[in-house]
């Protein structure tokens, strides 16, 4: 057998054992009920609708483009029916094709066969990318999307019109999917003109205007396109109407919040490849100590920051505050309260309900273990910054910089372009945009900060190093499974009370079962009374109204006064050993 099937034959088991672990992983968590989970009810409303009558309607206060994402939608309802089962499944295909791409990106981008697989392991088994591919969420097919359009990008290395354009089309489905994709477009650029300078001097800026037309036509065709024609038929959504506003009332302050937010997500995505190096005895090598005090000093100032936010209460009293999550800064949205998945309960959102977890102890380990991978990842990501500003001034230069890539580091030099080029891009946009970052604003630029951290530690881990950071990705993936199980677990229950309730004749909209409960059957009702798909301004149809019938957390009490337990439904929990219900209350109102 010659080398290169040799070679071909060993990259088939890394990706096939790859795809069998992730495989494994979803067998092991299963599909769960045909019941929405987070905001995808109103991602399946718009999908359904388009299968149904051909014409795209978003709600209103939805943020994404939507367009690719009920297209896809839309053909699952079609042809397998409008089950939330079907539609979920429709995203882990997406999330298994993402599994093989950010393989082959590493691969691509000059790590060997297990960094390569760690990269898309440690990505695809976390919790934020497992727990929302059992979702119809944008957020897995929108990264996979990217991700193709980055391995096409990779791989048009001396312009091939083709791999440019698959490349743009790409993008612009992504971004016809959730519009942040445009974000991508510069860093492409970039790449492309270095691809053209390192050719030649001469006609260089002509080749690299060429290619980018080439690269960029699809999507702004495309995206443009449907921006014009969405707003004019049918009027700019609320998140497009208030972009200008949430830009222009970004603080410094959020804006500092905001980093040192991400930060601390990046720390902890970086958290395995950092232990990996400890265990190899290769950590101290890997900064100064003069940095690792300032990133640890600033890192530990946001969570005192936050929690005194957590702990000061609406009056300025000293104490617990519900509605957060102590010393967890980072776990917002998507792995909430350790979980995997927001409690969407009315009760916990407004403090009344205890959490099903226990989020200090944990909570303490979590930022202890976000804060010391913090450090590790802001050294390798400023090292990263400078290269990838190098880059940028050879552009504008007459010679290469002294350090310019060649031979075989010619692809990891590409590659530091597409991918923290255009994730410091996505995290600007995020961070100047709003007061909050919830974790899956920012999930997409994980697979880039992992490279990073990967390419910062290449040679470092020996093999103590690699075992521990595949016991962590082991943890993390258990973690994943069972952190999915549970919350399958409690919207099935919850559905169960539901429709069990409804059986006996109660309106669904009069019960309040939490956002995903109250949202489709109140914004049903909603359009039935008024015949237009706008919120109702301070009284949204997905916050609870006075009802009689009420879904908590706590199946044992005690309840508020008036209220008693008419039903209960257990479910897996997190913790081995232990039994988790929710249950139903009816509140009969006073006379």
């Amino acid at each position: 057998m010659s080398g290169r099937a040799r070679g071909a034959g060993r990259e088939v088991l890394w990706a096939g054992g790859l795809v069998a672990l992730w495989a494994l992983a979803v067998a092991l968590t299963g599909l769960g009920g045909d019941f929405p989970l987070n905001d995808d009810w109103a991602y399946a409303w718009t999908a359904r609708r388009l299968a149904t009558t051909g014409e795209l309607r978003l709600l209103d206060w939805g943020a994404p483009s939507l367009a690719s994402h009920a297209a896809w939608g839309a053909l699952v309802v079609r042809y397998f029916g409008p089950s939330y089962v079907l539609l979920r499944t429709g995203t882990l295909a997406f999330a298994g094709v993402g599994v093989l791409l950010l393989y082959a990106i590493g691969r691509r981008a000059s790590l060997p066969p297990p960094a390569a697989a760690l990269l898309s392991g440690l990505t695809w088994l976390s919790p934020w990318c497992f727990g929302l591919s059992f979702t119809y969420m944008t957020d897995v097919p929108w990264l996979t999307l990217m991700l193709g359009a980055q391995l096409a990008l990779l791989t048009a290395e001396r312009g091939q019109a083709t791999r440019l354009l698959v490349a743009g089309t790409l993008l612009m489905l992504a971004a016809l999917s959730r519009q942040f994709a445009v974000m991508a477009a510069p860093a492409a650029v970039a790449l492309v003109a270095l691809d053209a300078r390192r050719e030649g001097e001469a006609g260089w800026r002509r080749r690299a205007w060429r290619r980018a037309a080439v690269l960029l036509a699809p999507l702004v065709v495309g995206f443009v396109a449907y921006q014009a024609w969405y707003t004019g038929a049918h009027g700019a959504t609320l998140a497009n109407r208030s972009t200008l506003r949430r830009i222009l009332s970004t603080t410094p302050l959020d804006w500092a919040m905001n980093l040192s937010c991400v930060w601390h997500y990046a720390g902890l995505w970086v958290a395995p490849i950092a232990l990996g190096c400890a265990a190899a005895g290769r950590l101290r090598g890997m900064t100064t100590p003069r940095f690792a005090r300032i990133a640890a000093g600033l890192l530990l100032v946001f969570v005192a920051v936050d929690l005194l936010d957590s702990l000061i209460g609406a009056h300025g009293r000293l104490g617990l505050d519900r509605a957060r999550q102590p010393l967890m800064p980072y776990l917002s949205n998507t792995v909430y309260v350790l979980g995997i998945g927001p409690l969407t309960i009315a009760d916990v959102y407004l403090g009344r309900s205890p959490f099903p977890h226990r989020p200090w102890a944990v909570g303490v380990a979590l930022t202890a273990l976000s804060t010391f991978g913090g450090v590790y990842a802001a050294t390798w990501l400023v090292a990263a910054g400078r290269r990838v500003a190098m880059r940028l001034a050879w552009l504008r230069a007459t010679a290469a910089p002294a350090d310019a890539a060649a031979g075989e580091d010619v692809a990891r030099d590409r590659a530091l372009m597409v991918l923290p080029g255009a994730a410091a891009l996505h995290l600007a946009w995020v961070c100047g945009t709003g007061s909050l970052v919830f974790d899956r604003y920012v999930m997409v630029t994980m697979p880039a900060i992992l490279w990073v951290a990967l390419d910062g530690a290449r040679g470092a881990f020996g093999r103590r190093g690699a075992a521990a950071a595949v016991a962590v990705l082991a943890l993390g993936a258990l973690f994943s499974v069972l952190g999915t199980r549970e919350y399958l677990g409690w919207n099935a229950a919850r559905d169960g009370l539901v429709r069990a309730l409804e059986a006996r004749g109660v309106p669904g909209d009069a019960i309040d079962g939490g956002f995903e409960v109250n949202g489709p059957r109140r914004f049903e009702a909603w359009i039935a009374s008024t015949h237009t798909l706008y919120s109702p301004g301070d009284n949204p149809w997905w916050v609870a109204r006075p009802s009689r019938y009420r879904v908590v957390f706590d199946a044992t009490g005690p309840y508020p006064p008036g209220c008693r337990k008419i039903d209960s439904r257990s479910y897996p929990s997190l913790y081995p050993g232990e039994e988790r219900a929710m249950a139903m209350l009816d509140c009969e109102p006073a006379p």
